[in-house]
């Protein structure tokens, strides 16, 4: 089983390009690792061990694609945000970690988060189900942005 998270408008610092004071990286690192942690709580039920998570960065028309190492460097904060949701270490060898990104419209951030189980990677059986009814749009007030959370049907 396949969950997908979205959380629109928001924006991946550029990892380890980013040049800024260390008072200011410190309240961006909250305010993502909040977005993050907060939307994960609010919309999904944690999944069992082990598990793949794949974080995609969606950058807008106007946006210009990372290096991987800087995309990897811009994920920190939300990959912390997830191991804490989880209930390990980031460094766990039960999740396997992966980062994307893609163009579209408007900035967001995609995580989703399946069973690394042998059946399923074999098999193909993640389902994807679109946002419409069993979608749920509840405003953070935290990250002051939208989420958009799909649940998978088992």
């Amino acid at each position: 089983m396949r969950t997908i998270l979205e959380i629109p408008g928001m924006r991946i610092s550029r990892g380890l390009n980013a040049r800024e004071h260390p008072m200011a990286r410190h309240r961006r690192v909250k305010t993502e690792k909040d977005a993050v942690g907060w939307s994960l709580r609010a919309h999904l039920k944690r999944p069992g061990l082990p598990a793949v998570v794949t974080m995609t960065r969606v950058y807008g028309a106007r946006g210009k694609p990372y290096d991987d190492d800087n995309l990897a460097g811009g994920f920190k904060a939300a990959r912390d945000a997830i191991a804490q949701w989880l209930g390990v270490d980031d460094a766990d060898p039960r999740v396997t970690w992966e980062c994307r990104q893609e163009p579209g419209k408007a900035y967001a951030v995609r995580i989703e988060i399946g069973d690394r189980s042998e059946s399923a990677l074999k098999t193909g059986t993640d389902q994807r189900m679109g946002v419409g009814s069993h979608g749920l749009d509840i405003v953070d007030p935290r990250a002051n942005t939208q989420t958009k959370a799909r649940r998978e049907v088992a």
